[in-house]
């Protein structure tokens, strides 16, 4: 799935995420989750992660992560580059929360003035 930045973003009404968000967070070690600053998103639903009406929709998420990363392993994707995967994806995760957009430079600051 290509990323769209409407749906990185926000999720619409009745419309699921992008689901290897929610498979990253359920199927990550807790060490890892912490170290990327998602270990208190469990139970949240923040940015369409964490959203399981049901025990069974984790339990989906986290064996669909596995085989993500089963299929990375058959691909020869090392463990050092799934985890900077994983970094990139908490790092999308992180900005689109905090509301992260494109602006123009400060015009106020000569350092930062427009050529």
């Amino acid at each position: 799935m290509l990323l769209e930045k409407s749906h990185v973003a926000r999720q619409l009404e009745g419309e699921g995420n992008f689901e290897v968000f929610s498979q990253v967070l359920a199927g990550l070690d807790l060490d890892l989750r912490t170290e990327l600053y998602l270990h208190q998103l469990a139970d949240s639903s923040a940015f369409g992660m964490g959203v399981w009406p049901k025990p069974e929709g984790k339990q989906r998420a986290a064996a669909a992560f596995a085989q993500l990363q089963g299929a990375m392993e058959t691909l020869g994707v090392l463990e050092s580059e799934q985890r900077a995967i994983w970094r990139v994806l908490a790092a999308i995760y992180h900005l689109g929360a905090a509301g992260a957009c494109k602006a123009g430079p400060v015009l106020s600051d000569p350092h930062l003035e427009p050529r």
